[in-house]
């Protein structure tokens, strides 16, 4: 298990270990992708990365790629 910082440009307002309707949630209903997001003010938001003997480079793959469209459509 290992915390990832995300891009800085990325918005997201996740709290660490509580639901909400915010980054985590648009990963999982529109990418299919579930993972623990949060984020910690000024030192940036992090994503848990928890592997499996299931998880498959396509599950990061994925991840990565959706973590830097949402960026690029915030950006715009």
């Amino acid at each position: 298990m290992v915390m990832v910082q995300l891009p800085h440009a990325l918005m997201c307002d996740d709290v660490p270990g509580e639901p909400s309707e915010g980054l985590r949630a648009t990963l999982r209903e529109e990418y299919g992708v579930e993972a623990a997001i949060g984020s910690f003010g000024e030192k940036g938001t992090f994503v848990r990365l928890s592997c499996a003997v299931y998880t498959t480079m396509s599950d990061v793959e994925r991840l990565r790629d959706a973590v830097l469209e949402i960026t690029a459509q915030q950006t715009q």
